[in-house]
């Protein structure tokens, strides 16, 4: 009986100066497995069926430092009162992003940059 292989998983900071976008994809071309960053974005757009703009504001590699704190900070004080409903909030593109991250690590693998790989993976 043929033993089945996990495939390989490596996760890499995106934090500001960490330089993941330059390291990722070399690391991913010398182990020979996929360089995954923008593809998150659009794929849970696809799977929300909202547009990939959407996504990228949602999505963690779309803002840094002060940029990321003020978004957050509009997001959770809406200027005409609360999210009407229909309308996706934070939770469930990081609900997506997480999932599509374990869909990844689990059929694929690869060099997954940033989305807090590690803490998701672990």
């Amino acid at each position: 009986m043929r033993e089945q292989m996990t495939p390989a998983v490596v996760t890499i900071s995106a934090g500001y100066g960490a330089g993941g976008g330059i390291v990722g994809p070399v690391v991913a071309r010398q182990l020979g497995l996929p360089f995954v960053d923008r593809s998150i974005p659009t794929a849970v757009s696809a799977s929300l069926a909202v547009p990939l703009a959407d996504a990228m504001a949602y999505d963690e590699r779309s803002e840094t430092g002060i940029g990321r704190i003020l978004s957050n900070i509009a997001r959770s004080m809406p200027a005409f009162g609360p999210v009407p409903e229909g309308v996706l909030g934070e939770d469930t593109f990081r609900q997506r992003t997480e999932q599509i991250l374990h869909e990844t690590a689990g059929t694929t693998g690869g060099v997954i940059l940033g989305r807090a790989g590690m803490i998701v993976l672990a």
